[in-house]
């Protein structure tokens, strides 16, 4: 028995050394044919000139269509339109739905496309494209295209397992910050941002190989002068180690403004978590979740750049989700979440959640007048500077435009007669 017994265990050893070679062998195949993998600079703050060529080579994971007109759109620039992805395909479409131009596709059937923000002049959309082809070598990849000019840019290429990117336009400008990030309350891998302009990437934190930090939360100041993050030991989630930091991004000097309360040191259950930049990016309002004598709470406070932390008050809160939270559901009587707030629209879009069942309401910045859009729950949305948006009804799997103003609801499957898996509306 013992012998067979070992001859069992020794044959799972080769196995798993086999995995473990196939897996190298498959990692190291992938590193050589796709040169455009993001590799951090030595100096996250300035920008890695080295590595410009290889983060926005245009590869065969997306190809952009030839202009119809030879040089420019059939649809013209300054109309309403909303882009769309069918079958791996990016589609412009009128808001009629009378005219459909192909912009770009992806040709192996093993991607998937999805549309994830515009630029705030709308003549950028970004979009991330995954490769499904293989669970060992899978890749993730983030092009912008210029709907006004089909100029298409590779932005950044990724391993996809377990991570995903998240990309948003700095102020009015055509910087895109994007950062890379795994499951929810794990760390970020870095942060970036690439100007479409000058075409040039800057990488701005990446903890894991820069210091001995992770980052599980930032954001940049109005001026881009200062990047403040809450960052923790090497731990798979936040803990009581948790700090607040502050860097320069035009010298990389860094500071500690504040530390979390530690009173369960042992158990790591009081940490920093969400933080912004207010009072014209003099000030930052952080949060703290606090457990103590059996329950959890969040407090808020508010720290200068120098780390001069006080609570943080009525005012400071005001625009801050969970504040708006608690005051609908005191108004309501619902449980809920906040999906949006629409500041040029005046509106707060939300979801109520009753069990298993979800619908999405709205109402007004100061949480007035809110009211039920008799829409159910939706697993993706897209949001922009206008009165409409995008989003898939999560019954159906299908994408709807959802006009705030009108009160329509547009079936955007039966609009343009294809079967669409990602939508934006660009006014």
């Amino acid at each position: 028995m013992r012998k067979v017994l070992k001859v069992v265990l020794i044959a799972i050893v080769v196995l798993i050394l086999a995995m473990a070679g196939t897996y190298l062998v498959l990692k190291t195949k992938t590193s050589k044919n796709n040169p455009s993998e993001v590799t951090p600079s030595e100096n996250p703050s300035q920008p890695d000139e080295d590595n410009a060529s290889q983060v926005n080579p245009v590869s065969d994971y997306l190809k952009i269509e030839e202009l119809p007109n030879g040089s420019t759109p059939v649809l013209p620039t300054d109309e309403p339109k909303v882009i769309f992805v069918s079958d791996r395909a990016i589609y412009a479409g009128s808001i009629d739905g009378k005219v459909t131009e192909k912009v770009a596709s992806a040709p192996d059937k093993s991607y998937s496309v999805r549309i994830s923000t515009e630029s705030k002049d709308k003549s950028w959309i970004i979009v991330d494209v995954e490769d499904n082809q293989d669970l060992v070598a899978d890749r993730r990849m983030l092009y912008a295209i210029n709907i006004e000019t089909y100029e298409l840019i590779k932005i950044a290429e990724v391993d996809k397992f377990e991570t995903s990117f998240h990309a948003y336009f700095f102020n009015n400008t055509n910087r895109l910050v994007y950062f890379v990030k795994g499951i929810p309350e794990s760390p970020i891998f870095y942060v970036a941002v690439y100007d479409l302009g000058a075409k040039t990437n800057t990488y701005l934190l990446k903890p894991a190989d820069e210091k001995k930090d992770w980052a599980f939360g930032f954001d940049l100041s109005s001026d881009g002068k200062y990047l403040a993050y809450v960052g923790g030991r090497n731990a798979p989630a936040p803990d009581n180690d948790a700090s607040l930091w502050l860097k320069n991004l035009e010298t990389g000097e860094e500071k500690l403004l504040a530390k979390g309360s530690e009173l369960n040191p042992n158990l790591g259950y009081d940490y920093l978590s969400s933080l912004k930049f207010i009072n014209g990016g003099k000030e930052i309002l952080y949060s703290e979740n606090i457990w103590k004598d059996g329950s959890n709470s969040t407090k808020y406070f508010v720290t200068d750049l120098k780390g001069n932390v006080r609570p943080a008050t009525d005012k400071d809160l005001e625009t801050e989700n969970s504040t708006l939270i608690d005051k609908l559901k005191s108004i309501l009587k619902k449980d809920l979440y906040i999906n949006a707030v629409l500041k040029n629209c005046n509106k707060i879009i939300f979801t109520v959640s009753n069990g298993l069942k979800e619908e999405l309401w709205e109402a007004d910045l100061d949480c007035s007048n809110a009211r039920s859009l008799n829409f159910g729950g939706s697993n993706f949305m897209n949001f922009t500077d206008s009165c409409k948006f995008t989003c898939q009804a999560s019954d159906i799997f299908k994408w709807y435009l959802l006009d705030l103003e009108t009160q329509k609801q547009i079936d955007l499957d039966e609009l343009y007669k294809m079967d669409i898996k990602s939508a934006i509306y660009v006014e």
